[in-house]
């Protein structure tokens, strides 16, 4: 599998550098406002459940709700990965000793960025998972309504499975403001290519 970096070449750097600038200066700003209204609204504050209320459906609904939100913010998260590591890429000159700060630099955030990668990889294949699970649990429910278990069941999974996204959420938020904090306080250096600033990168 080719790197990242290895894959930076095929995209003009000036449209690179373009797009960057813009993901730094406006996107990001934007990307975090907006997540922080959607963990202040209503459908992402923690949902609260009566015990020994099963109002299984609408616990379901709110899951799917969720769901159909969060997945296109992930896939706009690995989008905006990857262009920020192109852009620290083209941004970082090629070492002439082979010992960089920038590149340590660079090789630490696409850590990162594999990282959320695989994250975001994994939550899309829960889905099925949960949705197979969950048909399971509410059919021995309805079957079985005087056992409590198998209603509370239903609840509990419905409940962790909000809390988990509402995590990714916030999960996200946090990365574009790691992401943000970093090219802004190295914006300058990152501008006029130096490798070796005796300042070093933040």
């Amino acid at each position: 599998m080719s790197s990242m970096s290895e894959n930076a070449i095929t995209y003009p750097k000036a449209l690179v550098a373009k797009l960057g600038t813009q993901l730094i200066a406006k996107d990001l700003p934007k990307e975090i406002a907006e997540l922080n209204e959607l963990l202040d609204s209503p459908m992402f504050k923690e949902v609260q459940q009566e015990q020994g209320t099963p109002v299984l459906p609408s616990a379901g609904k709110a899951v799917c709700e969720m769901m159909e939100v969060v997945k296109p913010i992930l896939r706009t998260l690995i989008a905006n990965a990857n262009l920020f590591n192109l852009w620290v890429s083209s941004m970082i000159p090629e070492t002439v000793s082979g010992d960089s700060l920038g590149v340590s630099i660079q090789n630490h955030l696409q850590e990162e960025i594999v990282k959320v990668q695989s994250e975001a990889d994994a939550y899309f294949e829960t889905i099925p998972k949960y949705f197979e699970t969950r048909a399971k649990a509410a059919k021995l429910a309805s079957e079985y309504p005087h056992v409590e278990q198998c209603g509370q069941f239903v609840v509990e999974m419905d409940q962790i499975n909000i809390l988990f996204l509402q995590n990714i959420v916030r999960e996200v938020r946090n990365f574009y403001s790691l992401l943000h904090d970093f090219g802004t306080k190295n914006w300058d250096k990152l501008q006029n290519g130096q490798s070796s600033n005796t300042n070093g990168y933040h």
